[in-house]
Protein backbone atom coordinates (compact mmCIF):
# COMPACT_ATOMS: atom_id res chain seq x y z
CA UNK A 1 0.00 0.00 0.00
CA UNK A 2 1.67 3.16 -1.19
CA UNK A 3 0.00 6.17 0.64
CA UNK A 4 1.35 9.64 -0.05
CA UNK A 5 2.12 12.09 2.81
CA UNK A 6 -0.78 14.58 3.80
CA UNK A 7 0.97 17.71 2.61
CA UNK A 8 2.01 16.42 -0.59
CA UNK A 9 -0.48 17.52 -3.62
CA UNK A 10 -1.06 15.35 -7.29
CA UNK A 11 -1.36 17.09 -10.30
CA UNK A 12 0.76 20.27 -9.43
CA UNK A 13 -1.97 21.11 -7.18
CA UNK A 14 -1.74 23.92 -4.50
CA UNK A 15 -3.62 22.97 -1.27
CA UNK A 16 -6.45 25.44 -2.77
CA UNK A 17 -6.86 23.25 -5.47
CA UNK A 18 -5.28 25.52 -8.03
CA UNK A 19 -2.92 24.68 -11.10
CA UNK A 20 0.47 25.61 -9.30
CA UNK A 21 2.42 25.38 -13.05
CA UNK A 22 0.17 28.09 -14.37
CA UNK A 23 1.72 31.63 -14.07
CA UNK A 24 -0.73 33.69 -14.88
CA UNK A 25 -2.21 35.40 -12.32
CA UNK A 26 -5.93 35.01 -11.43
CA UNK A 27 -7.81 37.73 -13.51
CA UNK A 28 -10.47 39.72 -11.76
CA UNK A 29 -10.23 42.56 -13.75
CA UNK A 30 -13.21 41.51 -16.49
CA UNK A 31 -10.76 41.29 -19.05
CA UNK A 32 -9.23 44.66 -18.58
CA UNK A 33 -5.92 45.13 -18.36
CA UNK A 34 -4.57 46.96 -15.72
CA UNK A 35 -0.70 48.14 -16.61
CA UNK A 36 -0.75 51.69 -18.03
CA UNK A 37 2.97 53.13 -18.60
CA UNK A 38 3.98 56.29 -17.58
CA UNK A 39 2.90 58.21 -21.08
CA UNK A 40 -0.50 56.77 -20.38
CA UNK A 41 -0.77 58.57 -17.05
CA UNK A 42 0.36 61.59 -17.96
CA UNK A 43 -2.67 61.72 -20.79
CA UNK A 44 -4.95 60.83 -18.16
CA UNK A 45 -4.11 63.40 -16.01
CA UNK A 46 -4.09 65.93 -18.69
CA UNK A 47 -7.62 64.78 -20.50
CA UNK A 48 -9.14 65.02 -17.15
CA UNK A 49 -7.66 68.42 -17.07
CA UNK A 50 -9.71 69.75 -20.22
CA UNK A 51 -12.58 71.99 -19.37
CA UNK A 52 -16.02 70.18 -20.23
CA UNK A 53 -14.61 67.29 -21.98
CA UNK A 54 -12.42 66.42 -19.52
CA UNK A 55 -15.05 66.09 -16.86
CA UNK A 56 -17.09 63.85 -19.30
CA UNK A 57 -14.80 61.30 -20.14
CA UNK A 58 -14.15 61.13 -16.07
CA UNK A 59 -17.36 60.11 -15.45
CA UNK A 60 -17.43 57.47 -18.99
CA UNK A 61 -14.08 55.87 -16.74
CA UNK A 62 -16.19 56.32 -13.43
CA UNK A 63 -19.06 54.20 -14.84
CA UNK A 64 -16.21 51.70 -16.38
CA UNK A 65 -16.30 52.67 -19.97
CA UNK A 66 -11.93 52.16 -20.55
CA UNK A 67 -9.93 48.70 -21.35
CA UNK A 68 -7.78 49.85 -18.38
CA UNK A 69 -8.56 49.03 -15.09
CA UNK A 70 -6.02 51.20 -13.54
CA UNK A 71 -7.84 54.02 -15.52
CA UNK A 72 -11.45 53.27 -14.06
CA UNK A 73 -9.61 52.88 -10.19
CA UNK A 74 -8.21 56.28 -10.75
CA UNK A 75 -11.13 57.86 -11.20
CA UNK A 76 -12.95 56.41 -8.76
CA UNK A 77 -10.75 57.00 -6.66
CA UNK A 78 -11.09 60.46 -7.14
CA UNK A 79 -14.41 60.60 -7.47
CA UNK A 80 -14.53 59.45 -3.63
CA UNK A 81 -11.86 61.91 -2.73
CA UNK A 82 -13.63 64.57 -4.18
CA UNK A 83 -16.74 63.59 -2.34
CA UNK A 84 -15.05 63.39 1.14
CA UNK A 85 -13.02 66.92 0.47
CA UNK A 86 -16.32 68.46 -0.98
CA UNK A 87 -18.32 66.96 2.15
CA UNK A 88 -15.52 68.68 4.45
CA UNK A 89 -15.34 71.99 2.63
CA UNK A 90 -19.23 72.54 3.20
CA UNK A 91 -18.62 71.00 7.11
CA UNK A 92 -16.55 74.25 7.28
CA UNK A 93 -18.26 76.35 5.54
CA UNK A 94 -21.62 76.29 7.37
CA UNK A 95 -19.56 76.59 10.77
CA UNK A 96 -17.52 79.24 9.51
CA UNK A 97 -21.04 81.22 8.65
CA UNK A 98 -22.81 80.52 11.93
CA UNK A 99 -19.65 82.31 13.91
CA UNK A 100 -19.66 85.11 10.97
CA UNK A 101 -23.95 85.62 11.29
CA UNK A 102 -23.44 85.57 15.49
CA UNK A 103 -20.43 88.20 15.38
CA UNK A 104 -22.65 90.26 13.19
CA UNK A 105 -25.93 89.73 15.48
CA UNK A 106 -23.43 90.52 18.46
CA UNK A 107 -22.02 94.04 16.40
CA UNK A 108 -26.34 94.84 15.85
Amino acid sequence: MNQQPYNQYNNNQDPWGQNSNSLQPHNANNGKRNDLSLGMFIKTFLLTAIPFVGGFIFLAWLFGASKYQARINYARASFIIGLIVGVVFVIIFIASMSVFMSMLEGML
